[in-house]
């Protein structure tokens, strides 16, 4: 698990350097859609916690994101931190978080959620 841990949250490095390959992509070659139910938040967190500065390129990722609909992480420069669905709805509440790696999870796997389900 610790493997797959590893490689979904260096997904948004990946990207970077694999700029031709989707991010669909990416995510199949972790292992993710075979054990996503065992990939938690916690799980997700403690390998943030290793790796504090795979948060920044997560922030990146989300800002880079060009779709009409989605999650996103937000750092609302106040040292908070927004994750949240656009467009907003009153049936998802952006959450604020002060822990970027906290967020950062959380986002990790609505956002890794989002994408295995829409394929």
């Amino acid at each position: 698990m610790t493997e797959i841990i590893n490689n979904i949250i260096h997904l948004p490095v990946n990207h970077n350097v694999y700029g031709d390959v989707s991010i669909q992509t990416l995510l199949d070659q972790t292992g993710y859609n075979d054990h996503y139910n065992e990939v938690t938040v916690k799980a997700i967190l403690s390998g943030l916690n290793a790796n504090p500065v795979l948060a920044d390129s997560w922030l990146i990722y989300s800002s880079d994101k060009r779709s009409d609909s989605g999650w996103y992480i937000l750092d609302t420069d106040d040292g908070k931190y927004q994750v949240g669905f656009y467009p907003e709805t009153d049936d998802i509440p952006v959450r604020t978080y002060t822990d970027l790696n906290k967020a950062c999870a959380i986002f990790i796997k609505l956002e890794l959620e989002s994408i295995r389900l829409s394929f």
